[in-house]
């Protein structure tokens, strides 16, 4: 009986010491910058083939991906930022738009940051139209909301309806956005705060929703698809978020990073799905 109770003594003296090793192996994250249950989930997704059906030969989905305007290499909203991620990989290019004094739209964070000398979206538009090569589709983040009428007329102007997609929306502004803007597809931001369903948003006029890689969850994915509408989410430049996003097959992965995802997506489409080149290796993932 005494060495019973002595063992037992053992082990609940060891168990807080098991719980904090357990906490530390949950929630540490090693140079990967992923934890172990992340780690394990991006183990099994990169053995995994969503994008491509073996049977078929086809991709079965291709996600769209739109660079985020928090790029380190340039300074954002500028036109030498918007050349660098325009002649990327990524097939969107995200802008954030405000207006000037003159209620021109213009790229820029608000009405305050604006300057002397914009970059006003029309000298956007005219470098897009310029090019034959490629098909350059934009995200427009909207800053405020002072001309939208002017940012609808130079979208139609340029035909760049069916090329570009709304974002910077809530649910309160979502009916006066979707008043101003013909034949634009309106992604609603998707947040905490958001207390409309899907079905609800889909009513009031939204094409789809724009949410962050935590807020994402498989079933909410599922209800944007049965709802036929567009799902897109913003990952940052998180890998463990981009891998989470296209696993659940989105419609628009919006990140700093998209050439990663580039990567994911072109080597599965190369049916490099044993090795993945470059993706393993550069982010250490075993």
């Amino acid at each position: 009986m005494k060495g019973e109770t002595a063992v037992k003594n053992k082990l609940l003296l060891a168990l807080p010491a098991v719980a904090v090793l357990l906490v530390f192996l949950l929630f540490f994250k090693g140079g990967d910058r992923l934890t172990l249950p992340q780690r394990i989930a991006v183990n099994g997704y990169l053995s995994a083939n969503p994008f491509f059906g073996e049977e078929s030969g086809d991709l079965l989905h291709f996600v769209d991906v739109a660079a985020g305007n928090d790029s380190e290499a340039t300074e954002k909203n500028t036109f030498l930022w918007f050349l660098n991620r325009c002649d990327g990989d990524a097939t969107y290019v995200e802008l954030d738009i405000a207006f000037d004094s003159d209620n021109r739209p213009c790229l820029a964070d608000s009405y305050d940051t604006v300057g002397e000398n914009p970059v006003l979206f029309e000298r956007v538009l005219g470098h897009i139209g310029g090019l034959d090569y490629k098909e350059v589709r934009l995200v427009l983040n909207l800053r405020e909301y002072t001309n939208l009428e002017s940012l609808n007329a130079a979208i139609c102007q340029n035909n760049m309806q069916r090329r570009t997609l709304i974002t910077g929306v809530n649910e309160i502004s979502l009916p006066a956005v979707v008043k101003c803007f013909n034949n634009v597809n309106i992604l609603c931001d998707y947040d905490s705060h958001t207390k409309s369903s899907l079905e609800q948003l889909k009513e009031l006029g939204a094409r789809g929703i724009i949410c962050s890689a935590d807020k994402l969850t498989k079933s909410l994915a599922d209800e944007a698809k049965e709802l036929e509408m567009l799902i897109w989410v913003r990952c940052d430049n998180e890998v463990y978020g981009t891998l989470k996003a296209m696993n659940y097959c989105v419609d628009g992965v919006v990140s700093s990073v998209p050439e990663f995802a580039c990567m994911v997506r072109d080597s599965w489409g190369d049916l490099l799905i044993d090795d993945i080149r470059g993706v393993k290796g550069y982010y250490d993932l075993k």
